[in-house]
């Protein structure tokens, strides 16, 4: 193959992934028998039937997406089909494409303006009109909307494959367009048994457990916990005051009742326990209190003065000490009279 031919095939794979279709090679002057001899010696590596990659181009997942939708137009370069696409990538395919759900994309399905056929197993074709709203390009690849793919896949799987994709949509950096898609949904509501797109995507969203993750998130990421905890405690509070209030009350007043025998009781016996001692009292502590014997050199012996010890000693002589203390008016005639005959023997010496 010519330098010449070299060139052109890369600049027509340049802007289409490093593909090229046969027609396209046609288109360029570069002939099949070309192709066919190069595919032999592996320079150019055969995709699907009449579209080719050049070697070192990177592979991705998306590969066999790109070639079947170059089929689809094999005659016109990627670029100029952009903006006006003839055949949109839909279903599973696109959410594929989207990265959401977990839906096989084959067999690719390609939505067109005009009904069109394929010979091809693993491509198939819908007629369906679609706006420009429902229709993005990523990826070089012109794809419905992940809000317009979600609703389609209620028309290829069930329920819950269809809340995977949402899970994914909604999961991902781009935010989704719930409005548009409640929209889309409108159209399967009554068919799957609900009564608008409203209800079907509140189901969506309860098979994926979008909520129950969300909220996970946030309360794992933010003081939600806190501050649900600091709000359900105030809120408790202001309920339960007058509650907790009455309930003071009415066990105040019933303590009060049945304490009240008891509190009288415990007066009397401090009131007892700090009344002066009476005379019965004290004879009573003192019978209860044990004797303590003192040691005899607990006391500093006491020495008294010689006029004192005689008076003591006469006493003594005298038989008997002290006088007795009852009787006190004939105790004191006796003495009286002894004091008398002192006196007279005194007089007669």
């Amino acid at each position: 193959m010519s330098v010449t031919a070299e060139g052109r095939l890369a600049r027509l794979a340049a802007g289409q992934w490093g593909m090229l279709t046969a027609a396209q090679a046609s288109a360029a002057g570069i002939a099949r028998s070309t192709l066919a001899r190069r595919e032999k010696t592996g320079t150019l590596e055969r995709m699907r039937p009449g579209v080719y990659r050049l070697p070192g181009t990177p592979t991705d997942r998306l590969e066999d997406i790109r070639a079947a939708w170059l089929a689809s137009d094999p005659a016109t370069i990627a670029h100029d089909r952009l903006a006006s696409p003839d055949a949109v990538i839909g279903g599973a395919a696109a959410a594929w494409v989207h990265g959401i759900g977990d839906l096989y994309p084959t067999p690719y399905l390609l939505y067109t303006a005009k009904r069109r056929q394929t010979g091809h197993d693993d491509v198939r074709y819908s007629r369906r009109s679609l706006s420009a709203s429902d229709v993005m390009i990523l990826d070089g690849l012109p794809v419905t909307t992940p809000e317009r793919t979600i609703a389609d896949l209620l028309d290829e799987g069930d329920l819950s494959l269809v809340a995977d994709a949402l899970r994914d949509a909604e999961r991902s950096d781009n935010d989704l367009d719930v409005p548009s898609l409640v929209g889309h949904l409108d159209t399967h509501a009554r068919r799957l048994g609900h009564a608008s797109g409203t209800e079907l995507y509140a189901e969506l969203r309860t098979r994926a457990g979008v909520d129950a993750e969300r909220l996970q998130d946030l309360v794992v990421s933010t003081d939600l916990t806190e501050r649900l905890t600091a709000e359900i405690g105030e809120q408790m509070q202001r309920v339960l005051a007058p509650i907790i209030d009455d309930m003071n009350a009415r066990t105040a007043a019933m303590v009060s009742d049945i304490l009240a025998p008891v509190q009288k009781q415990l007066a009397e016996q401090v009131e007892w326990m700090i009344a002066p001692v009476t005379k019965a009292r004290a004879g009573d502590l003192t019978r209860n209190l044990p004797r303590v014997m003192l040691p005899q050199s607990a006391l500093p012996k006491i020495a008294l003065p010689p006029a004192t010890e005689a008076m003591l000693r006469d006493l003594a002589e005298r038989g008997g000490g002290l006088p007795p203390q009852t009787g006190d008016r004939p105790a004191r005639q006796k003495r009286s009279g002894r004091v008398d005959e002192d006196t007279n023997n005194e007089e007669n010496e």
